[in-house]
């Protein structure tokens, strides 16, 4: 029997010089397979932070876009002349009505620079070296005389464009405001100079509305059919001293009675019929807004009384979708803009008492003890009367104008959204 040698292989086993490459190559895999999972966590790492930083850089610049416009809303408000509008004023056309003042005086400052428009600029850190920068620039020419002037980037008025009126009128205005944040380095310098930095910029836009209450003539009760105006025993409606108390379309028939009563008065006189191209109570021409815009911007919108608030609003508007019929445990109360779509009927002993501006779709139907004061449009009649007390209707343009200089002043649209 042969032994076997001591340095013959062993049968399955291999060499050691093998076992030290396949040993190499198994570092190596796993060094580079490390390598590249720590370059990838890496550059994740560093994209996800970057992009956190574009968002929040981002969502600053929008803040600051939504701060310049909610800034010229106020502007707008704050306006002498309302609606801010050229027609009527010492503009020349209508996107220049649009012109913030550098006045020097704080509470009065809308900008820093007149030239642009509207420019403000504030810190956002309290190292202040972010800061942020709003710019909403007016139209510098007269783009009414040559559309293609128009810079569509400025604050424009498309109130012809939305069909709410006459261009120049103001009742609806675009508003654009760019948001920009950057490093102030320099303080001497712009904020787009060297060495200061524009890390970001966002610009926004919404589209603002003023309601209006255009009205055929000055009147305390304006009525669509005369044939459906009934004024019986203890009624009064006074349009003194500078108003009509009754207007109606010529054409329409005759009021009862025909001729005005003691107790209806008016300058210059009690009675007034307008020709019908001279006459209009469509919601549009007395608002400046379709119907379902002024429903959109009313604070109560209901279908009927019983869904109003117990205690009314001094100055609203409040938007009934239907017949609305006031009753003494439910009495007209309040003010501002009621719209009724439909027949209005306020009930003998409800003790309504009302200042503003009412208008009504369908019917009036008014009995004592009622006040009205301010104006009513009836479009398709009015009823008035008492028994044993007065039911009053009196024009008050004080009244009107209180009304228009809250709760008819400039209204966004829709919220606001980015432009690019």
């Amino acid at each position: 029997m042969r032994t076997a040698s001591l340095h013959h292989p062993v049968p399955g086993r291999r060499p050691s010089r093998e076992e030290g490459f396949i040993l190499l190559y198994v570092i190596y895999v796993v060094v580079a397979v490390g390598l590249f999972i720590a370059a990838a966590t890496y550059y994740l790492g560093n994209s996800v932070h970057r992009a956190r930083h574009e968002l929040a850089y981002s969502g600053q610049a929008m803040n600051v876009a939504r701060a310049g416009l909610a800034d010229a809303v106020n502007w707008f408000k704050a306006q002498a002349t309302q609606p801010v509008r050229s027609n009527g004023t010492n503009y020349t056309y209508p996107d220049a009505a649009f012109d913030p003042q550098h006045s020097g005086t704080p509470t009065l400052d809308y900008t820093d620079d007149q030239t642009i428009g509207m420019v403000k600029e504030y810190a956002i850190t309290d190292d202040e070296l972010l800061w942020g920068r709003y710019e909403l620039r007016r139209q510098q020419t007269d783009n009414q005389a040559d559309s293609t002037q128009t810079d569509t980037t400025a604050v424009h008025d498309i109130t012809a464009r939305l069909l709410r009126g006459n261009g120049g009128d103001g009742l609806a205005w675009y508003v654009q405001a760019k948001g920009i944040v950057y490093l102030k380095l320099d303080p001497a310098k712009a904020y787009n100079q060297a060495p200061n930095k524009v890390i970001e910029s966002v610009s926004m836009a919404e589209q603002i509305l003023s309601l209006a209450i255009q009205r055929p003539a000055e009147s305390a009760i304006i009525v669509g059919t005369a044939s459906q105006i009934n004024i019986g025993t203890n009624a009064r409606i006074t349009g003194m001293p500078n108003a009509y108390a009754v207007t109606y379309k010529s054409g329409s028939g005759t009021p009862t009675p025909s001729t005005a009563p003691s107790t209806v008065t008016g300058s210059p006189s009690a009675y007034l019929s307008l020709p019908s191209a001279n006459y209009f109570d469509d919601v549009h021409s007395v608002f400046g807004v379709s119907q379902s815009e002024l429903k959109s911007l009313a604070s109560i919108s209901v279908s009927t009384v019983a869904g109003l608030p117990e205690d009314m609003p001094s100055m609203a508007i409040v938007y009934i979708d239907g017949n609305a019929t006031f009753t003494p445990t439910r009495p007209l109360a309040g003010g501002g803009i009621l719209f009724v779509n439909g027949d209005l009927t306020i009930q003998a002993n409800s003790d309504a008492l009302y200042s503003g501006f009412i208008y009504c779709t369908g019917h009036v139907y008014q009995y004592a003890p009622s006040l009205i004061s301010g104006m009513v449009v009836a479009h398709g009649g009015y009823t008035i009367s008492g028994t044993n007390d007065v039911a009053q209707v009196e024009y008050s343009l004080s009244v009107l104008n209180t009304v228009r200089n809250q709760i008819c002043q400039y209204q966004e649209a829709k919220a606001p959204y980015v432009v690019h």
